[in-house]
């Protein structure tokens, strides 16, 4: 078994089957027409710049924390580990650690993926970089079971267990898709509607058209007619233009009310706020307490959760893995909505449905050994088991089924 188990290890492998992807004749025309919807130009849409940077500041801001689980399954928190100081001060030289989480979710929203590359000795984390989804190259197998990855960052493999990543959403766990690829019409269009108006602004709202002569202007005639033309509509509001006799000016645009271009703006808007999960009140500072602690909830603890994942993958060693976790801090962040769990863990407690460290639990708190249900003297007990009804203001015990009452000592 040792010769055999020698010439495995030794034989060399084959390389695995890459998948073909080739370019449809939508995606090369929009590249090539420079309509393909980027980063940079998705960011220049004032909707989409509100709801990232609502997002990536609220992660930013959130500390990560280490817990471990103890015999009890009691999770208490792990203070001195270099991990967490690295992710909430300095994950690499040129980043700190708001930039770096801020950085890590706009990726995950818009490219449905973010990366980070773990620089270690033995064990030791030294160091957490971020690195941009364009400098990722990628090869993978076409196997569905077996799917087999290979990763280059700038032309350097790197192993795959250092790089850690975060992905939105995929069918295969490689290719991911992000708000760039799921929503690129609705980008399309707000990014078209923000070129349009810079063009009417640019014109100061002067409709497009072209000049119509009924009979032929001399040269010098036309030579001024284009030079004032062209003034006219670079923004110059001191040109005017007075149209010999048998020139008219024929429009070929209609006008922003025409064309409703307010009306659309408004509706665009509103659906990329909804493909956030951001409530417009939320953007302006209008939201109630309610609608914040909800937007928190739909837009920003699902990319938490996300990242923890990534966290608790690739930072966690495999011994650690069994009794130890990484947690976003979001106590501060959920203050509004945790005083709403609270009032239910209250009711919960004085129903009974709930113990004190069941709730301690749940809150990743210590537990306090207190295994008892509170219950009130007001009440009266009934076990539909045994027929017995019992009133522990009276200290006394009744059998249904017998019509007996006693006295408990």
């Amino acid at each position: 078994m040792g010769i055999w188990n020698f010439v495995k290890r030794n034989t060399p492998r084959e390389p695995p089957e890459v998948e073909q992807r080739a370019f449809t004749i939508d995606m090369l025309a929009n590249i090539l027409s420079g309509d393909e919807i980027t980063e940079d130009k998705a960011m220049e849409i004032p909707a989409v710049a509100a709801c990232v940077e609502y997002v990536a500041r609220k992660i930013g801001i959130l500390p990560v924390k280490l817990y471990k689980r103890l015999d009890d399954n009691t999770p208490i928190e792990v203070k001195a580990d270099k991990r967490t100081n690295i992710l909430n001060k300095e994950p690499s030289e040129l980043f700190d650690g708001m930039l770096f989480k801020k950085m890590m979710v706009q990726d995950y929203l818009l490219h449905g993926v973010c990366y980070a590359y773990i620089s270690k000795k033995g064990n030791d984390i030294k160091c957490i970089t971020y690195i941009p989804p364009t400098n990722i190259q990628k090869l993978y197998s076409i196997d569905v079971i077996d799917r087999t990855v290979r990763y280059w960052i700038q032309g350097k493999e790197v192993p795959e267990f250092l790089l850690l990543r975060a992905i939105r959403r995929s069918k295969d766990g490689v290719n991911a898709r992000g708000i760039l690829h799921e929503n690129k019409e609705e980008l399309a269009i707000a990014y078209n509607e923000i070129q349009f108006g810079k063009k009417i602004l640019k014109r100061n709202g002067r409709k497009s058209g072209y000049l119509s002569a009924k009979n032929k202007l001399s040269d010098n005639s036309l030579k001024d007619l284009k030079a004032k033309w062209a003034k006219l509509y670079n923004g110059d509001d001191d040109v005017s233009m007075v149209l010999n006799d048998g020139v008219d000016f024929v429009e070929l645009s209609s006008s922003l009310q025409e064309m409703q271009v307010v009306e659309n703006k408004k509706f665009t808007k509103e659906s990329l706020y909804s493909i956030f999960g951001v409530p417009q009140t939320v953007i302006d500072g209008t939201a109630t307490e309610e609608q914040a602690a909800e937007a928190f909830e739909n837009a920003v603890l699902p990319v938490v959760k996300a990242l923890e994942n990534a966290l608790n993958k690739y930072l966690l060693l495999e011994r650690e893995k069994e009794d130890m976790f990484f947690a976003f801090d979001t106590d501060e962040a959920l203050k509004a909505n945790a005083e709403k769990r609270y009032r239910i863990y209250d009711m919960a407690i004085k129903g009974g449905i709930m113990q004190v460290d069941e709730v301690r639990e749940k809150e990743n708190m210590p537990k306090l050994g207190l295994d008892f249900i509170r219950l009130g003297l007001q009440d009266v007990l009934y076990n539909p088991e045994t027929k017995e009804i019992i009133v522990p203001n009276m200290a006394a015990k009744m059998d249904t089924a017998k019509g007996v009452t006693k006295s408990e000592d």
